[in-house]
């Protein structure tokens, strides 16, 4: 069952669409849900909802979880702010260092700062009043893509007490490499467990190398692993930037967060 809320944040000085998926009896059920905080809400559940018509279909693999595996997760999906500009604001912690977009040169770093508080503060505390999910951090899981998984990997960071794992997809430090070499070396949330997805076929504009995906991932892999940061990365040789890829990668994700050493496929 999907539920959506339009929820107002205070910081952000906006409301956020929240598209929450939970089994139809939970208010009747003494079940307390592990909770999946996924940005790029339109993105997540339906085709119909999603930016470029393929969503993750997350339902889909949420149920795989529950019917297979008892593993019973809330899954709450953050809709982006919408345009390059109210994305790019809201989920980048740090200003462009090579931007190639003109209109990314009027990019407010505040926006993101008082997102993260508002994902911390009021949509996590909201969400945790209203249905029975886990409080304890490592019941808590956030996801993103691209920018999305650059934001998370920043939250959950930033916010160690919130967060016991992450999943990055595609992410993309090198938009701001040397901040987010900064930030990483004294930000580490040693108790995050952290998915890395890449895909050998990503590339960025004409401003980076087009292997920075792939390097940038292998980096942050090994970082995490010389640091006592349990990672995996999972690399995709055909891998391109999209949702439909994504969207494969999906149970490997859920396997390492949920269950460690067992791989599970549809």
């Amino acid at each position: 069952m999907l539920q959506k809320f339009d929820l107002y944040l205070p910081k952000t000085k906006r409301k956020v669409r929240i598209t929450v998926s939970i089994p139809r009896n939970y208010q009747n059920s003494d079940v307390m849900y592990d909770s999946l905080y996924m940005l790029d809400g339109q993105n997540v559940f339906k085709n119909s909802d999603a930016a470029f018509g393929h969503s993750l279909h997350m339902g889909k693999y949420l149920s795989i979880m529950a019917t297979n595996f008892q593993k019973r997760i809330c899954g709450i999906a953050i809709s982006n702010a919408g345009s390059d500009l109210g994305r790019l604001n809201e989920y980048m912690p740090w200003k462009v260092e090579n931007s190639s977009h003109e209109e990314w040169d009027r990019q407010d770093v505040r926006v993101c700062k008082a997102f993260a508080y508002d994902l911390t503060h009021t949509i996590i505390p909201f969400i945790q009043g209203k249905y029975p999910v886990k409080k304890d951090k490592e019941s808590t899981c956030l996801m993103g893509s691209s920018l999305g998984a650059l934001f998370t990997c920043y939250a959950t960071n930033a916010f160690p007490e919130y967060f016991g794992a992450a999943g990055l997809f595609s992410n993309c430090p090198f938009l701001a490499p040397n901040a987010f070499k900064r930030f990483i070396k004294s930000n580490l949330n040693k108790e995050c467990r952290n998915f890395i997805y890449v895909g050998k076929r990503e590339s960025s504009d004409g401003s980076y190398d087009e292997n920075m995906y792939y390097n940038d991932a292998v980096k942050l892999h090994n970082f995490f692993k010389k640091n006592g940061v349990q990672s995996r990365l999972k690399v995709d040789v055909n891998g391109v930037h999209n949702e439909e890829t994504w969207e494969k990668h999906i149970m490997s994700f859920l396997s390492y967060v949920y269950f460690d050493d067992i791989e599970i496929s549809e």
